[in-house]
């Protein structure tokens, strides 16, 4: 509600200020709301953050319902129950009946305790204007301060208060910027001049409605310290909490957030006339070698001989000629050592977050006020004792076994010292240690002193070391953990204190007097290696794991287990070679500590397989030609047992006809003289049977001197198959984009415009009654760029796409305008079967050709053609798919007869394979050809 008192004490200030105008226009500043208006001089013009203003906001008051909850059994009417009456005709209307009011309230809305039904919303007080005028020497102005002129008392307005108003929860404050959280002032520092923010970001939810937190940013914060702030205080700090605008409540224990500040004496030389170019030789020089020893700080704008351009790295007094005062060295990839003892001037110290071992001449800097270290791999502190103005000493994680000198550092306010190797701390003599700003936990002390003189002393014991992994300055709550060394284990706890809580190998009590505690460990039993002659352990093997399993075929029938005990130990056990039975074999071993206080056993259960009988054998060919007078005049047969675990693989090879053909042990099959012959693989194990027929033929050229023209034929890398009939099934052509770089043309084929071209062609196809010819797919790789290589992939949806028999694929062409492709049903479901995921299919072009294949191909092009899919983030290419027809685009030359070209498969190393019954196809413009096998 306004308050009209104010408004006409702000007019007559108003109209002051109008007379006054007649000597010049004075502006001021005024508070936004009628109900709560200061004005101050004219050199603060309007509110600012820094200057604390702040409007007084309305509460909501409770509006519980009093129940029969809310009083008790206590009668405040005046009438007892035996006192009352008995009512007669006469006397009836004078009788007392007890209501809810004649008993004692005692309700907890009464007393304060509201909850988020009752819509209570507590009123905040405004805030005066904090902000001191040096130029008017006016005193800080406040409410009332007597500069204004008292304003009369005048009735409240009738405005009317919203019935209610929201109620936010918070349910977390957002974090505080570290300059803002944690602040170093010196003595004289105004309160308006630190840095209290107006505005705190958090979450939470509106009551009454959803829940769910929503990040907010509160306005109108205001701050208030733990003690009174004193401007003329030479040290010690305040906390400040925020004090939230109406409308905000916290939720549970929500803390809130919390401004550190402390005083730090000033160490600054004031001078008239300063030369800004005018630095302290000496200083110069100290930095100067500092950034010799560290050049990786010489960089960006920074410079070795100006030090202006030092400002980012250290800060300069006002004194003349300037000193160092401060050196910002944080998270600069510092090794080694850094010398600070030329700079003797100074005042704080940061040098965190890097790998400094040493940091020499401390002891020099007399004047240090803060020293932080922390992150490094510092083992001391040489000098500490000399630092006795030091108030912040911050240098956990390092490797600090000793702080030397602690004792002489009075003036200590912060210290944090956890993380560290230190054997001993006592801070006892340190009555200025402020113990919300101290930690030393993370420590293996044998010897700890606090500051009120309470003692612990560890006896360190062998097997291990107590370290302190937490300590409350506050309340000496420690807690202590126990931790082995490397072949040990915890045993118990030797000596705590009687009010001590242990659990396992940690303890936690009360430092409230001498207290001596010690620890006890034990040899560790176990295994430093466990392996198996076959079969793999699972899981692989751990010291602490004792449970292992591992599998193995039939055929092995016995398996070797070594083990290694650890620490001296002593093992016992199945060790040896053990023979195995089909089944589960269990194999335990027993480790003893050398000291005999430990035993652990390890069990090993090996699974030997059933026997697995042979089912099928197939060959990689059904049907081969050689030649008696030019290659091919032999091949190898690839045979496949099945099933892939059978446990007897072994193939006998057969000719029917050896006049013929010849077949070795090996599946080496050579011509004899024309004719045709069967070759049978037999399996050893069920006498299965899978034929290759070979036909033998002595080649004739046709005419001719039978000097056949090497140079005219062509390389390729792959072998292909027959190619389909084309003029048999109905063609649907997918046009796949490719993107052209490094020469490489790379595409996806498009699974819905696949889907999209199989049913127009089958559609087309039964229109034009051949739908009994099935239907083929052909993907064009589509670019206006020139390329000499390709990658395309099938996704594993449109392979499955092509081989659904509802589609009637008959076979699949890759169209570019190097190389074509072409699969039968067959070969694709081949790639299927051997794959996994999708299928890429490149060619590449070859150069550097040596031996009989360049003799054959020349300057003619010739590409590697490969099929691969993903396995384990690495390609995995297939070998063998069956057929696959090849057309290698190529233009002859005006000299070369176009029958006489051939495709030629190279091996790789040189040597050549003519594709006979390749030829030269002026339709298309490729020498076209198939081979019976797809190689890498």
């Amino acid at each position: 509600m306004r308050n009209r008192k104010h408004t006409r004490g702000l007019s007559l200030l108003l109209c002051a200020a109008l007379l006054a105008g007649q000597l010049g226009t004075t502006v001021y500043a005024e508070g936004s709301s009628t109900g709560n208006r200061e004005v101050v001089c004219e050199h603060h013009p309007e509110h600012t953050e820094a200057c604390g203003y702040m409007e007084a906001e309305p509460g909501q008051p409770c509006q519980h319902q009093h129940t029969g909850d809310c009083y008790t059994d206590e009668l405040i009417c005046g009438f007892d129950d035996e006192d009352a009456p008995t009512a007669t005709d006469s006397d009836a209307t004078t009788v007392h009946e007890h209501t809810q009011e004649c008993y004692a309230l005692d309700c907890p809305h009464e007393r304060g305790e509201h909850d988020e039904d009752c819509g209570y919303v507590e009123t905040v007080k405004g805030h005066p204007c904090g902000f001191v005028c040096d130029e008017c020497g006016n005193k800080e102005l406040e409410a009332d301060n007597g500069n204004n002129p008292p304003a009369p008392d005048l009735p409240e307005t009738d405005l009317e208060q919203p019935e209610e108003a929201a109620v936010f929860t918070i349910t977390d404050f957002d974090g505080l910027d570290e300059a803002v959280q944690y602040q170093t002032i010196s003595p004289g520092t105004k309160l308006d001049m630190l840095n209290l923010p107006a505005t705190l970001g958090a979450s939470g939810y509106t009551v009454g409605e959803d829940t769910e937190p929503a990040p907010i940013i509160i306005e109108g914060v205001m701050w208030k310290p733990d003690t009174e702030y004193d401007d003329t205080a030479e040290q010690g700090g305040y906390t400040f909490t925020p004090v939230l605008p109406a409308g905000y409540t916290r939720e549970g224990d929500v803390a809130l957030p919390e401004i550190y500040v402390r005083i730090v004496a000033a160490n600054v030389t004031l001078a008239n006339d300063i030369n800004d170019n005018d630095y302290d030789t000496d200083d110069v020089a100290a930095f100067q070698a500092i950034l010799d020893e560290n050049p990786s700080l010489v960089s960006g704008d920074v410079k070795k001989n100006d030090p202006a351009s030092w400002a980012g790295l250290v800060m300069w007094d006002e004194s003349n000629p300037k000193r160092i005062k401060s050196l910002r060295l944080e998270g600069r990839s510092l090794s080694g050592r850094l010398d600070v003892s030329g700079l003797t001037n100074l005042i704080a110290l940061y040098c965190e977050s890097n790998n400094l071992e040493t940091l020499d001449g401390l002891g020099s800097l007399t004047k240090l006020d803060i020293l932080k270290c922390s992150w490094n791999n510092l083992e001391t502190l040489d000098g500490l004792g000399s630092l006795t103005a030091l108030t912040l000493l911050d240098c956990p994680e390092n490797n600090l076994e000793t702080l030397d000198g602690l004792g002489s550092l009075t003036k200590l306010i912060e210290l944090n010292c956890s993380g560290n190797q230190l054997t001993a701390l006592d801070v006892s003599g340190l009555s200025s240690l402020d113990d919300r700003f101290s930690s030393c936990e993370n420590n293996p002390f044998a010897s700890f002193k606090t500051k009120d003189g309470k003692t612990l002393t560890v006896n360190q014991t062998t097997g291990g070391t107590v370290w302190t992994t937490a300590f409350d300055f506050s309340s000496n709550e420690i807690k202590l953990e126990a931790k082995p060394d490397t072949g040990y284990s915890f045993k118990e706890w030797k000596t705590l204190p009687d009010d001590a809580t242990p659990s396992g190998n940690t303890a936690s009590f009360i430092l409230d007097n001498r207290v001596t505690v010690q620890a006890a460990f034990i040899k560790v039993a176990a295994l430093s290696d466990l392996s198996l002659s076959a079969g793999t352990l699972t899981p692989d093997f751990d010291p602490a794991i004792t449970d292992y399993t591992a599998s193995v075929s039939y055929d092995t029938s016995s398996v070797t287990i070594s083990a290694t005990p650890a620490y001296s130990g002593e093992m016992s056990g199945d060790t040896d070679t053990k023979d195995l039975v089909v089944g589960p074999n269990t194999f335990k071993i027993t480790v003893t500590s050398e000291d005999k206080n430990a035993v652990k056993e390890y069990t090993v259960i090996i699974t030997r397989a059933e026997a697995v009988p042979v089912t099928g054998v197939t060959l990689d060919k059904t049907d081969y030609t050689l030649y008696t007078n030019k290659d091919p005049q032999t091949f190898k047969l690839q045979p496949t047992v099945k099933p892939d675990n059978a446990i007897d693989k072994t193939v006998r090879w057969k000719s029917s006809n050896t006049a013929v053909a010849t077949v070795d042990g090996d599946g080496n099959v050579t011509a004899v003289s024309t004719g045709t012959a069967t070759i049978t693989a037999t399996t050893k194990d069920g006498n299965k049977d899978a034929n290759c027929v070979v036909t033998v033929e002595t080649y004739s050229s046709g005419g001719g001197d039978g000097d056949n023209d090497n140079s005219s034929r062509s390389y390729v890398t792959i072998t292909t198959p027959k190619p389909p009939r084309p003029d048999s099934p109905v063609l649907a052509v997918v046009e796949t984009p490719v993107t052209v770089g490094n020469g490489t043309a790379t595409g996806t084929a498009n699974d819905g415009d696949t889907s999209e071209a199989i049913t127009k062609a089958l559609n087309a196809a039964k229109q034009q009654g051949r739908d009994k010819y099935g239907i083929a797919v052909q993907y064009d790789a589509t670019t206006a760029a020139t390329y000499d290589g390709f990658s395309i992939t099938l996704k594993r949806a449109t392979l499955n796409r092509l081989l659904d028999p509802n589609n009637g694929v008959k076979y699949m062409t890759l169209h570019t305008s190097i190389v074509d492709m072409t699969f039968g049903l067959a070969e694709l479901s081949e790639i299927v079967r051997q794959s996994s995921g999708d299928v890429t299919f490149t060619a590449a072009k070859v150069t550097g050709l040596t031996g009989d294949a360049l003799s054959a191909i020349g300057t003619r092009p010739a590409y590697d053609l490969n099929i691969s899919y993903q396995k384990d983030g690495k390609p995995v290419y297939l070998s063998s798919v069956g057929s696959v027809s090849v057309g290698l685009a190529y233009t002859p030359a005006a000299t070369e007869q176009a029958g006489g070209l051939y495709l030629v498969y190279a091996d790789g190393k040189g040597g050549v394979e003519w594709l006979y019954r390749s030829s030269y196809d002026a339709g298309s413009g490729s020498v076209i050809g198939s081979v019976n096998h797809f190689s890498v």
